[in-house]
């Protein structure tokens, strides 16, 4: 049989084990609580969703040259932009398109967003509709045009943006005249090249010595002054002989 004193010392250590396990099991909870408590929370960042719509398609559908919305250059196309921000997101003011051609803006439209947005379930709903056409000037550029849709907020930075591509092709009756223009300035080139060949060759015969005639002899002719290196000295009169 075990010593008795034995006996209690390890019962006495069982319940203090059993005391102290309790305890941290009460205990731990409230700690990792109070240390989430106490770390403050990082706000997330605002979002924006936008999108924009050319005659109803969307324009990630043209973001490659292969896939370029086709259209003429006299043509008007209805532009939807719509767009929602999360709350603390910066305020849109003005939807934006621009035109490039061969690396350069050749038109800018843009439309106010101010009456067209409003709040929804605590977000920034807004939308903003554009009749883009290539301008005045620019009907005439046929091919190509890569062109940037974006929002601008009321700091005058870019919120949103993307590009994508459209196929300009020019209506018959532009394109008939153009030709036709380019025919008569080639001609025009053309007349006046031969016009300043026959200019410069009269001049150039005018300009050469004539040949001498067969009945002169290079002896008759005057030779030529030698140039004088100095002044020469003055004349003087001869004195003169007078007779008795």
């Amino acid at each position: 049989m075990a010593n008795p004193a034995v006996r209690r010392a390890w019962i006495r250590a069982s319940r203090l084990a059993l005391i102290v396990g309790f305890a941290a099991l009460l205990i731990l909870p409230a700690l990792t609580a109070d240390a989430a408590t106490a770390r403050p929370a990082v706000p997330s960042p605002p979002t924006v969703g936008a999108e924009a719509r050319w005659n109803g398609a969307s324009i990630t559908t043209a973001e490659s040259q292969a896939h370029a919305f086709s259209i003429t250059t006299n043509q008007r196309v209805l532009t939807v932009f719509n767009y929602t921000i999360s709350s603390g997101g910066p305020t849109i003011t003005v939807a934006r398109m621009q035109a490039i051609y061969f690396g350069s803006v050749i038109s800018t439209d843009q439309v106010s967003t101010h009456t067209n947005s409003t709040l929804v379930l605590g977000k920034t709903v807004g939308f903003a509709v554009m009749n883009w056409t290539l301008g005045t000037f620019t009907y005439l550029l046929a091919g190509v045009y890569e062109l940037t849709a974006s929002l601008v907020s009321s700091t005058g930075a870019t919120v949103w943006s993307l590009n994508f591509f459209i196929q300009a092709t020019p209506v018959d009756h532009i394109a008939s005249g153009l030709i036709v223009f380019l025919l008569v300035l080639g001609l025009v080139e053309l007349w006046s090249i031969a016009t300043v060949g026959r200019s410069m060759r009269r001049k150039g015969r005018k300009s050469a010595t004539p040949p001498p005639k067969p009945w002169q002899h290079p002896a008759d002719e005057a030779p030529a002054a030698s140039p004088t290196t100095g002044d020469a000295p003055p004349a003087t009169d001869a004195p003169t002989e007078v007779s008795p």
